[in-house]
């Protein structure tokens, strides 16, 4: 540990151009492929705090150096897009246990993605809580709309390559084929599947779902002409939402998808709420929803987004009965959240009304 911080002090010192000293250095949960750090810092006016992650797996699509660099450098460059609460410190590169200026893809190179840290409770707690209410209170209300406002202030951004209408289409499409099709991300998540899974254990089932997720893609890129590319979060839930001590909340893990479609961003984080209420059988998740829902489109105007909320439904039912991270749901659950995606589809929106199960 004494040499990484070492390497973070002299990578600081460079960014920042001034000297900096990196006291402290304390490992703190990270994610499903990564490893975070708060950095403890120094400079000659005032102490002060850094985040850092890396991610420390070769699945999800990170199997070569460059797609963990890739990863970051989108991060980064998201974090900048979003002009919000959190300031993103570029990328570490570090090798042979210190820190080198310049890029390099060998096997064995780490890289730290590094931005402030800033305190606050994790909105997750709040929506796990919701399944032991009887209804939505207005705390929850106040809290989805500030939620929904502040996506709308990324969502209504004016993108800089909108004015080049075919760079955009190109950029609108790039969207979907990162949350829908992703290759690398298909055939790693597939793989985990065991053969006694009661769906996804057959490659008939796994062939299948394939081709709809492809059938979706081509129709969806079709829209490229008439929707508005938006900045976007990349991987909007509860679990990158957390709240500072005013009450108000803010976003981290900018990731994978800088620009695309607001239905990506929106259709992930609301379709949690209705896959979780078909989990808990609670109506308050799909209250929830709504109240989310009217109070983005209010703020947007955006009068089909529930059309194009349908876009990550078909990975969010993967990763909701993906066993590594949920564990093998009970059959008959597994199958109605695979119906309830096979329904919007057919719908052609996100289905938060009259649902029946």
């Amino acid at each position: 540990m004494e040499k990484l911080r070492n390497a973070f002090q002299e990578y600081l010192g460079e960014y920042f151009k001034k000297a900096i000293t990196v006291t402290d250095i304390r490992e703190i949960p990270g994610g499903f492929l990564s490893k975070a750090y708060v950095l403890s810092c120094l400079d000659n006016a005032r102490t002060f705090e850094l985040f850092s992650r890396t991610i420390n797996s070769n699945r999800g699509g990170y199997v070569y150096p460059i797609d963990r660099y890739r990863a970051f450098r989108i991060s980064d460059q998201m974090y900048k897009n979003a002009d919000g609460d959190i300031t993103s410190h570029g990328i570490m590169i570090y090798k042979d246990e210190k820190y080198i200026p310049h890029v390099d893809f060998s096997n064995d190179t780490q890289f730290f993605h590094i931005q402030d840290f800033k305190i606050g409770s994790s909105y997750q707690s709040e929506y796990f809580s919701l399944s032991e209410q009887s209804h939505i209170t207005e705390e929850n209300k106040e809290m989805l709309c500030k939620i929904a406002r502040k996506i709308a202030t990324l969502h209504t951004k004016i993108v800089p390559e909108q004015s080049d209408g075919a760079y955009a289409q190109e950029l609108y499409i790039r969207g979907y084929r990162e949350v829908l099709i992703n290759p690398e991300l298909t055939l790693d998540v597939f793989s985990q599947f065991d053969p006694s899974h009661s769906f996804f254990g057959q490659v008939s089932h796994k062939h299948n779902y394939l081709e709809r997720m492809h059938q979706e893609y081509d129709r969806m890129i079709r829209s490229a002409r008439e929707r508005k590319l938006s900045f976007l979060h990349g991987d909007f839930w509860s679990s990158n939402i957390l709240i500072d001590t005013e009450n108000n909340p803010f976003f981290i893990d900018y990731s994978r998808i800088p620009y695309g479609d607001a239905g990506i961003d929106i259709g992930w984080f609301v379709g949690n709420f209705v896959l979780e209420h078909i989990k808990t059988k609670n109506h308050v998740y799909l209250d929830a929803a709504k109240v989310f829902m009217n109070a983005y489109i209010d703020q947007t105007g955006d009068e089909k987004i529930l059309e194009y909320s349908v876009l990550p439904l078909f990975w969010l039912g993967i990763i909701n009965i993906f066993p590594p991270v949920f564990g093998d749901h009970h059959p008959k659950i597994a199958k109605e959240i695979l119906s309830y995606i096979d329904e919007c589809f057919k719908k052609g929106e996100l289905i938060i009304e009259d649902l029946c199960l």
